[in-house]
């Protein structure tokens, strides 16, 4: 998923007071030393007990780039990544065409996406570059990963096409397939989807009266 985040960009529309100089950067989101990136993993929370929030958090992370300072002047940085975690949770179903067949559907939305950069450091002593260009320069690179963050969830594919398909089918099946399910259960063991032929059904014709007395729950376990 990190792919996504490794070509990013922000241009300063105005020259700022605290850092006149700064003129955009670019920038990439990777892992710290000593992590290989393609053995990263997210933390992820499927509703823990004791994490309390359905979504992912990203630990040993950091920003690295270059900032363009003017004049073809480049310097390059880095920052750690002091929080970056996307909580989901469910709320009622707008498409129509869903809605038509399960008017009880529910779909995933982001409740919260938190990106934090820290303490920006140049790979420069100029003093040129104090506090205000530190300041400023943060403030670009969450402005950058939240504009990248918007074109993933609104499902731009030039965007999407970065990412191995691994990594965001299993979301693609759990948004779409959730949204037929009459209940549905994320856990830390588990996902469980619930469904009933009825819903299909009674779009056709009532249910039968009989329906209800003669159902019966199956006894079943899951195995690992």
């Amino acid at each position: 998923m990190l792919e996504a985040f490794s070509d990013l960009t922000f241009s300063a529309e105005e020259k700022s007071e605290a850092c006149p100089a700064l003129t955009g950067a670019t920038f990439k989101l990777t892992t710290n030393e000593g992590i290989l990136l393609e053995d990263y993993d997210f933390d992820v929370s499927l509703n823990d007990a004791e994490k309390g929030y359905l979504g992912f958090e990203g630990k040993d992370l950091k920003v690295t780039g270059s900032a363009n300072l003017g004049e073809g002047r480049d310097v390059t940085f880095s920052a750690p990544i002091d929080r970056l975690r996307l909580e989901i949770e469910y709320i009622p179903e707008d498409n129509t065409e869903v809605l038509e067949i399960n008017k009880n559907a529910e779909k995933p939305t982001v409740k919260e996406f938190v990106f934090q950069p820290g303490q920006v450091t140049f790979d420069d002593s100029d003093p040129s570059l104090n506090e205000g260009c530190k300041t400023q320069l943060r403030q670009g690179l969450i402005d950058g990963t939240m504009a990248m963050y918007e074109k993933l969830w609104s499902g731009d594919l030039d965007s999407l096409a970065t990412m191995p398909v691994e990594s965001f089918l299993p979301m693609i099946a759990i948004r779409h397939i959730g949204g037929f399910a009459m209940e549905q259960n994320l856990n830390p063991t588990s996902i469980e989807f619930g469904f009933d032929p009825e819903m299909i059904f009674e779009k056709v014709r009532p249910k039968p009266s009989q329906k209800s007395e003669m159902l019966k729950s199956i006894p079943s376990e899951f195995s690992t």
